[in-house]
Parts: C-alpha cells; structure tokens; sequence
C-alpha cells in the first residue's frame, strides 16, 4: 500500500496513513490495520497524527476519525460543523500547544481538544416510519406490533434516525428473530425486504449507530402473519376426526365385505353340493316331551312378531339371489352370461340390478358368476377331475387364466386340490 504520513505514539507503537488499506498499526513485531470494519471513517487514509490527550487523528476522504487511548473510536464529519469531508495527503501538524491543523480542499481546518469533546456523542434512535404490507402503503403510526393474514406476507419497512445533521455518517443493522440468528451486517440502506414470511410470529430488531460510536437502543416490532383458515387447530382438529371416521367407514365396509363373502361361500358352496348329490335329506320336527306354557306361547308370539319385517326382508332377499342363482346355474358354459343376460332374464335394468347385487354379495354381476365358476370348479376339482377339464366344464375360456382366478380367489393352484 501507498504509505502518505507516518508518526509515533508515546508507546512506542508506529502509525502508517495508507490508501486504500486503512491505518496501520505496529508495535514490536505485531502489524495491525485499523479500517471501516473498526470503526474508521474510510480506508483511503491521508494523514495521522497522535496527540497523548486525544489520541490518534486521521483524517480520510470521508472524515476524521479519532481513536482515544482508552479504545474509544467516533468520526468527526462536515454535518457536524467541520469544514470538509476530503483532506489532502500528509497535510498535517501538531502543535506544540496541542492544536492540530489539517488541509482540506477547503483550506485549514483547526482541531483542539475541547472542540473534540463538545461533538455529541450520544447514539441516535432510529424509528419506523413507514409500512408496506404486498406494496400497498400502510398508515399507522408508531408501530410495534402488526397482525396480517397468511395472503400478506410480503413486507417493506423504511426506517430513519430523525437527526439530519449526522446521517451521512449513520448506519443500521436489523434482524428478524424466528429466521435470523444474529444481526444482519451493518447498511447505510434505510428500507429492508420481508418477502414470503410463513406463518408464525417473528420480531423485528433495529438499531442505528454512529460510525465508530455505541449501537443505539433498539426498535422492536412484532409481526404475526396467521395461519390460513385451513390449517388453524380447528381444522385440523376436523381433519383428524373426519380421517378417523373415514378409516371407522372402510373397516366396517371391509367388515361387511368378508361377512357377504363368508355368506356366500356356504351358499354357493351348499348350492353347488346339492346339485350334485341325488340323496335328499327330509326335515322332521324335533320331538318334545313337554306342552309350552301360556307364558312360554307369548313370548315365543312376540319374538315372532319382532322379527317379522326383518324375515319378510331376508325372505325377499333369499328370493332374488335363488332367482339369480337359477339362471346362472343352467347357463355358465355360455360366453355371454354378463349384465345384458342377467338384466334380460331378470327382467331389471342394468342400474337396479347392479345395485341389488352390489348390496346383497358385495360383487359385480361379472364377479358373482366368476364366483359360481370357481365354486364348480372347487367341487370338480375334489371329484377328481383335472384342472383342464374343471376350466372347459366352469366356462373359462383357457386353462391359463383358470388357475389365474383360481389362485386368486383361493390363494393355491387348481392341481394342488
């Protein structure tokens, strides 16, 4: 770095002006640099001096800044009374009587120490003074708390330090507490940009300073953007008991399911075996040794009369599936017993009786024949016949996708019965 005035503390320490570089500090064999970062007004330095009262001076192309001997650093700039902001290079001179003269572009100026002292020093609050909440200005004033819908969760916040004499010398450092862990690096920008916050509550910090002073107290403004409405606690509350009714719903559906299953194998199972055996079996009332009391006749005539409607129900039921049964039964080597069949020969339409056997055996008009097949076949199976014959006698037009339905119904293949 160019080195353009150079001088030495009472401690022995060497005070290098650089440009571009900051100020150089060397003391035994340890090399320093003091720049922006430490406070200095600007690191393009011009002259330095040391005065054992005040400190070190140097004077920048943005300022003088002075560093007192107890580690103190604040700038000095034209808005608080001093004729200019840019000096020369190595203009500089210490005076035995403790005054210190600078070149600037605008002549001499004159620096002692009460003229130092009398500088304010005290931080300066920075203050929010305007919102804009999805680029619409929002008038409110002295904001510290702002509650919007998730929908505007876009956000523009200007703030100032009300001080215009020192706000060429005025930076600010902001954070977001609920996504910033620490402040935001120092800006002399007086808007910052909040887009796409997520629902939550967030806290926003601020606070100003003087180059090289003491942060300022802070501003805080509490924002909260609510959730949407249909992920508040009421509706997931809502959520949940709608998803437990719907698995509540499926089970007993599958429930019901493997009931009208289970039915149907004894009936079809029953139905098929009947076929197939001439021997019947004639019903004979059970033998009783004792006459039924009059109390005994009552109650037996009430549960007859409770359960009326549900017989007459299951009796009407009963009369449709052996109806149904009775044409499938003669016809299943056709390749055309499907719904257009059975709706002809019921004498329904396609809708009525798809929904009758829907609710009565839980399958489709194609699935219930394909289940009076596989029953057959079951019981050809166990007389000894060979799985390509069971397939041409069930109806199924190849043996391959036989023993497929087969294996999937009864979970084995048709040679291992």
């Amino acid at each position: 770095s160019k080195v353009v005035s150079i001088c030495c503390t009472d401690d022995n320490r060497v005070l290098a002006a650089t440009i571009g570089n900051g100020l150089l500090v060397i003391k035994d064999d340890t090399q320093t640099f003091i720049t922006t970062a430490n406070g200095l007004a600007n690191d393009c330095v011009k002259a330095v001096t040391w005065d054992k009262r005040i400190g070190i001076v140097a004077a920048t192309d943005a300022g003088i800044t002075v560093s007192a001997p107890g580690g103190e650093t604040r700038s000095i700039y034209s808005s608080e009374g001093m004729m200019a902001d840019i000096y020369n290079e190595s203009a500089i001179l210490h005076l035995k009587s403790g005054r210190i003269l600078l070149g600037s572009l605008n002549g001499f100026v004159e620096l002692w120490g009460s003229t130092i002292s009398e500088a304010t020093t005290d931080a300066i609050s920075p203050v929010i003074t305007s919102f804009a909440v999805n680029d619409i200005p929002l008038y409110q004033q002295q904001i510290t708390s702002l509650t919007l819908p998730h929908n505007q969760n876009n956000l523009s916040i200007t703030y100032s330090c009300l001080d215009y004499n020192h706000q060429t010398s005025i930076i600010y450092s902001y954070m977001l507490e609920g996504i910033d862990s620490d402040w935001r690096p120092t800006t002399k920008e007086t808007t910052v940009l909040l887009d796409n916050l997520q629902p939550g509550h967030y806290r926003f910090r601020l606070r100003a300073a003087q180059a090289g002073q003491a942060w300022s107290e802070e501003n805080i403004c509490d924002i909260t953007i609510r959730q949407p409405w249909w992920w508040t606690w009421w509706a997931r509350i809502a959520y949940l008991v709608a998803i437990i009714l719907f698995i509540w719903y499926e089970w007993h559906q599958y429930q019901q399911r493997l009931s009208l299953r289970r039915q149907l194998d004894q009936r079809l199972t029953a139905l098929y075996a009947s076929s197939t055996s001439s021997n019947k079996i004639p019903l004979t009332d059970a033998p009783t040794d004792k006459t039924l009391s009059n109390t005994e006749t009552k109650s037996v005539k009430e549960k007859v009369t409770e359960t009326k409607v549900e017989s007459d129900t299951k009796v009407a039921d009963k009369a449709f599936l052996d109806k149904l049964d009775g044409i499938i039964l003669p016809n299943l080597l056709q390749e055309d017993l499907d719904m257009a069949f059975l709706a002809d020969k019921m004498c329904m339409s396609h809708r009525t009786l798809y929904r009758r056997i829907k609710a009565l055996t839980g399958m489709t008009a194609n699935e219930y024949v394909r289940k009076h097949r596989l029953v057959k076949a079951m019981q050809l199976l166990r007389d000894g016949h060979t799985p390509t014959e069971v397939a041409m006698q069930c109806g199924f037009n190849s043996p391959s996708y036989f023993t497929r339905c087969f294996k999937s119904e009864y979970a084995i293949l048709p040679s291992e019965v």
